[in-house]
């Protein structure tokens, strides 16, 4: 009896030391945070505008911390150990503001609406920010971006321009650091495009 109470005890000893080697999560590799760094092209002109940008509307499927991917059958994973800083729709929405801010394009851009006769509004939705795998993957994908933007002036709501940009960059190479370098590449050739076409609806200060 008293083998058998000290081989229980000798169990309980080892289990409760070997529990303590043991750290939560040391399975898992940690997640690296991405963040968008665009960069915009050549801009000719300014305008007599301060922007006003709500947030942005998010595909209910991409609004998520993580960075999406789309396999077949249009099945919907996840890029494995790395993620955005915080939910996409909060953090497209704060790289526009910032990016059209540093393009000296506008007066102004914020995502507060300006109380005067030089307010405008945009409105942006976003219907894809991801990754695609082909059929037959070879550790390649398709980096995917749509979007949608509507430009109206504050003092009336009256519409002045609408505008769709839609990006498809194939055979990127399957891992994190090549595919958010091809949806930096793609976010930067957006802006320029974004800005150029309000360019064309809005007052030019010079």
């Amino acid at each position: 009896r008293a083998n058998a109470i000290n081989t229980v005890l000798l169990s309980i000893i080892l289990s409760v030391l070997l529990s303590g080697c043991i750290t939560p999560g040391a399975y898992y590799a940690e997640e690296k945070v991405y963040r968008l760094a665009p960069q915009l092209g050549a801009l000719s002109g300014r305008s007599l505008a301060h922007l006003f940008i709500p947030m942005v509307q998010v595909s209910p499927a991409l609004d998520s911390p993580r960075i999406t991917l789309f396999k077949p059958a249009l099945q919907q994973d996840f890029l494995a150990n790395g993620r955005w800083p915080d939910r996409l729709s909060t953090y497209f929405n704060a790289t526009v503001i910032d990016t059209l801010s540093r393009s000296n394009a506008f007066l102004s851009v914020s995502d507060r609406p300006a109380n005067n006769k030089m307010g405008y509004k945009l409105l942006l939705r976003l219907s894809g920010f991801h990754a695609e795998s082909p059929l037959t993957p070879q550790g390649r994908v398709a980096v995917v971006l749509g979007m949608e933007a509507l430009l109206m002036r504050v003092q009336d709501q009256r519409i002045l321009g609408q505008y769709r940009y839609d990006s498809r960059k194939e055979n990127i190479v399957a891992n994190l650091d090549g595919i958010v370098g091809a949806m930096n590449q793609s976010l930067s050739e957006s802006r320029t495009a974004l800005i150029t076409y309000m360019g064309n609806d809005l007052p030019a200060f010079y």
